[in-house]
């Protein structure tokens, strides 16, 4: 088997559970204040917002459902979970060419849907790094998970794409 193509498959199992977790957990923005000498610190994520208060505060610190969230949010949460699906189909599509590696439209497939998870992924990063300044925040971890799994849509693309010149070609002469 080739290990080119082995080694784009896992790439884009691998792009699929990061895009899964920062997705999931609520770290992709970080703020932290100071009052009167006691640090309020706040983890923003896509879909919930947590609270740490100091030891003064016990009942205050815990988690929120994010409702009613600005359009662009919504946009960024749509296109991760599009990236999650477009690279999920690729992991997908690149098993069953292993299984099958005469059907070539099945590379084709998981080719193009790599690179379209990549594009949505990292577009979702841009619109989040964009309007995410306004939040008076820092980006946090996931912010960073997301814009390394895009990236690494992209790569598993070029290996899979690789792979396929790799299995060489048939001649008919």
């Amino acid at each position: 088997m080739n290990k080119v193509l082995v080694v784009g498959i896992l790439l884009c199992l691998v792009a699929t559970i990061v895009s899964i977790t920062s997705t999931a957990i609520p770290y992709w923005l970080y703020q932290e204040r100071i009052v009167f000498n006691k640090t309020f610190t706040h983890y923003i994520g896509l879909w919930k917002r947590c609270a740490k208060y100091p030891d003064s505060f016990p009942k205050a610190s815990g988690c929120v459902k994010l409702e009613y969230v600005q359009d662009w949010w919504k946009s960024v949460q749509a296109l991760m979970n599009l990236g999650i699906l477009f690279l999920a189909l690729s992991t997908f599509l690149g098993c069953l060419y292993c299984k099958d590696d005469s059907r070539q439209s099945l590379l084709h497939g998981a080719m193009l849907t790599a690179v379209l998870g990549g594009i949505a992924l990292i577009v979702a990063v841009i619109v989040f790094g964009v309007k995410g300044r306004d939040q008076r925040a820092y980006f946090h971890a996931c912010f960073y998970l997301a814009l390394v799994s895009g990236a690494d849509g992209f790569v598993a693309a070029a290996l899979l794409a690789i792979s396929k010149r790799r299995g060489g070609y048939s001649s008919n002469i």
